[in-house]
This record gives C-alpha cells, sequence and structure tokens, in this order.
C-alpha cells in the first residue's frame, strides 16, 4: 500500500505471499505544531512499538520453521471453492471492531475482528469466487454502518490467488497485519501498530503513532515464510520533512514480537511517499531526501536503499537511486559512490578498476563526508558539474568547487573527471569505471 501525499489518499500496490492489511483512524493535528528542523535533525525519530505491552524483537534470522501454507490444494484442510453467497459477518464480530475503532489503542481487537472475517470466507469456500470489489465489499462487513455522508476508507484487493492487499488512507493510529491461511485457519502472522500514552500530551502521543507510508510482502527464494516490508513515520504535519524508518519483519511465533530483519533511520521526505519493490531477492526502498554537494540546488534529491535476502539474513547493497535527465541521474550516482563506505562503493565499480580507485574513493570521500560550510554562509562552498558524452555507454563527468571568495574548497581543491560506464545493456546500471583528479 502506497500513502500519497500528505496521507490524503490510498493507493494498493503489489505483493506477494501470505495475506496483507491496514486500516487506521483519523487523529487530530496539534495546535502548536513544532517547527521544521534543520537537515540531520528532522524531529524525533518514531519510537512506535510493535506492540503497546512489548516492542519488536531485535535482529535476528528467521529461525528453521517450516514454511507456511496459504489456503490451495497444497493444504489437505483447504475447503476450496463452493457457489452461493458468502455467509453474513456474526453480530459479535463487528462489536468487537466497533468497540475497537472506537477507543485509542484498539489495533490488535480490529485486527481480531478481520481475522475472524476472513476465517469465516475461508471456511465457507466462498473466497475463491470473490473479485477484488466483492471481496472488499465481504471484508468490509466488520465495519460499523457509516454515517451521512461519511466515506468508508477501507481498500481491498485481491493480488494473486490467496493474497489479499488491504488499507485505509486516514491518517491516525493504523495497525499492519499479515495474515496467512495455515492449519486449516487464518492466522494472524504479525501485527504492526503505534502505543498509546497515557496521560501523555498530544505531541508525545503523536511521536509513538505508526504512519505507514508505504508497505508490501517480500518472499525471496530461501525465505521460509513471507517478510513484511514497511516504511513509516510519524504524524506531524508541519513540515514535509520527518525521519522515516525502514523495516522488514519476519514472523516469529508470536504476531507481536515479529523479527526485524531490518530497522534503518534516515532523515527524509515523507509527503512525496516512499516506496517499496523488490525483484528477486533484492528489496528496494525509493525516498527522497536532502540533495548531496553537487545536487543541493534541487533543495532534494532521490535516494535508494537496497537489500539483498541470503542465508536468512538481509545484507546491503549499493542502492541505484533512479533520477531525470542523464546529468542529474549521473551526478547523484556519483555522489552516492563518493559518500557510501568502500564496501559498497566497490559494487558500483567496475571490477578491473576496483584495487586502483580504492585508494582515490578514500582520498576523496574523507575531506567530503565531514565537511561543513559556515553556519553564517559566509565564502560558502559553490559546487557544479559539467557532462561530456564518450559513446553510447561512457560518459565523463566533472564534479567542481570553489569557494565565493574564489579559493580552492578545502574538501575539493582540484576538478576531478569520472568516467563511468553503462554495464548490462539496455535498462543495465552505471559504473565508475576511472577517476582522473586534475
Amino acid at each position: 500500500m502506497q500513502l500519497a501525499q500528505l496521507a490524503t489518499a490510498c493507493h494498493v500496490g503489489a505483493a506477494t505471499g501470505a495475506l496483507l492489511f491496514l486500516a487506521g483512524c483519523a487523529v487530530s493535528q496539534p495546535g502548536e505544531p513544532p517547527a521544521p528542523a534543520a537537515a540531520g535533525q528532522l524531529g524525533s525519530p518514531p519510537v512506535e512499538t510493535v506492540s503497546a505491552a512489548q516492542p519488536a524483537a531485535t535482529a535476528a534470522p528467521p529461525s528453521a520453521t517450516q514454511p507456511s501454507s496459504v489456503a490451495g490444494t497444497d493444504d489437505p484442510r483447504d475447503p476450496g471453492g463452493r457457489v452461493g453467497p458468502c455467509p453474513a459477518v456474526k453480530g459479535n464480530v463487528k462489536a468487537i471492531f466497533a468497540r475497537a475503532a472506537a477507543i485509542a489503542s484498539g489495533e490488535r481487537a480490529m485486527a481480531e475482528a478481520v481475522r475472524l472475517r476472513l476465517d469465516a470466507l475461508y471456511q465457507h469456500g466462498c473466497y475463491r469466487a470473490l473479485e477484488g470489489a466483492e471481496l472488499r465489499a465481504e471484508v468490509m462487513q466488520v465495519l460499523p454502518p457509516p454515517t451521512t455522508g461519511e466515506e468508508q476508507h477501507l481498500y481491498v484487493k485481491a493480488v494473486s490467488g490467496d493474497h489479499v492487499l488491504v488499507g485505509d488512507p486516514e491518517i491516525g493510529t493504523p495497525w499492519v497485519a499479515l495474515y496467512s491461511w495455515k492449519s486449516g485457519k487464518i492466522r494472524s502472522q504479525m501485527v504492526v501498530h503505534g502505543t498509546s500514552i497515557g496521560g501523555a500530551g498530544e505531541l508525545e502521543a503523536m511521536k509513538t503513532q505508526l504512519l505507514p507510508l508505504d508497505y508490501a510482502v517480500f518472499q525471496p527464494v530461501g525465505a521460509p515464510q513471507p517478510l513484511l516490508a514497511l516504511v513509516n513515520t510519524h504524524p506531524w504535519m508541519s513540515s514535509c520533512w520527518r525521519t522515516l524508518r525502514f523495516r522488514v519483519l519476519a514472523p516469529s511465533g508470536d504476531p507481536f514480537r515479529p523479527k526485524a530483519l531490518l530497522d534503518h533511520r534516515g532523515s527524509g521526505r515523507w509527503c512525496e511517499s516512499p516506496t517499496i519493490s523488490s525483484q528477486g531477492d533484492q528489496i528496494h526502498f525509493d525516498y527522497f531526501g536532502w540533495g548531496g554537494p553537487w545536487t543541493m540546488a534541487a533543495v532534494w534529491r532521490s535516494y535508494r536503499l537496497t537489500y539483498q535476502f541470503q542465508q536468512g539474513r538481509l545484507t546491503e547493497r549499493f542502492g541505484f537511486a533512479p533520477g531525470g535527465d542523464a546529468r542529474q541521474l549521473l551526478t547523484q550516482f556519483v555522489e552516492d559512490w563518493l559518500h557510501q563506505p568502500w564496501s559498497l562503493a566497490e559494487q558500483a565499480t567496475l571490477p578491473g578498476m576496483r584495487d586502483q580507485l580504492e585508494a582515490f574513493h578514500t582520498q576523496l570521500s574523507g575531506p567530503l563526508r565531514g565537511h561543513e560550510d559556515p553556519i553564517d554562509g559566509r565564502d560558502a562552498s559553490i559546487y557544479s558539474s559539467e557532462l561530456f558524452p564518450l559513446s553510447a555507454t561512457r560518459r565523463r563527468l566533472v564534479l567542481y568547487c570553489e569557494m565565493e571568495s574564489k579559493k580552492r574548497c578545502v574538501q575539493w581543491p582540484q576538478a576531478v573527471d569520472f568516467i563511468v560506464e553503462r554495464t548490462g545493456g539496455v535498462g543495465g546500471v552505471w559504473q565508475v569505471g576511472d577517476v582522473k583528479p586534475r
């Protein structure tokens, strides 16, 4: 699910594995919103736990449990398809959801009400005949009747077979739950929600609330069970800049204490809706953050975090951020190459040049990463670049820096030529092939 700008709309994306649900309720905005923070200090980090009672488990590889089966011919207890209308939602299920939605910490009960409804659909067997709109209508029966003029925002979409994506786009204290068909019934695999702080001021309470910006199911080859990927922040409305939290969670046996295979925090813009995508054993988090030295003129630029699933763990890989025109794309790429540790930068370096270019990477990146211009702005650094085509797959990018006083920049005293080559043909990635300080 992708939350659109200012979290006022919801876009349902693709996912693989199990059943994924999100729902939420509106929350009031603070009367005195905090002032936007400076770069690198983007407000308080989201400190919500996955349950009000217990925090998320620390990072650990998935245990060697048997993969959970989803409803289908591989499960002998699958009731199969059945012709005829689905059963009506039971009154006690609707009552559970209604009571939970009326209180500040009812996320677990709402998740359980949805599980009961899903289980009824599976046990009956009518689920297999339901298309997207029909499935949404059946699941939405757990909601209380809308008041006059009220629009119900629960989204339900079948992705494939037994996989379903559900979401509520309203800002508030939503929960995210991963369900799967296992041992003859629908079971809660993971339930993630914010924490309510009793007696806390409104601003303090908002820091612990869960505001999902995007989420997806990730099931790479070798993962015993589907993983839940999530990007979230906390709902302060005063600025688009916020601390973002990127997570990949795995079932642990306790749905309220999933294993955190990844829990990374970074500065970025929540208004531009960070997105999650995956391909094979890699998962990507795309977001917008502060521009680097040569891209600061645009204020913000795109970034990509990439992780690869290997032997039960997630290993960070060099993230090739998407960009606009060729100059912007390659400038972002070289900035990332300079700012990443060599263990990642070498992945974006031509294999035959890695030994030679490691020394240049160390020489150039150290002073650049540690540099800060004077706060008062006097004699600030001016960064510029030029791009020259060399062939269909090779470019020369020149990076410059000079002070306003025309003195040399201490952190970048001379122009440097970067020769970059695109490997892998059309749709391939760029790699640094040579570095030539002038």
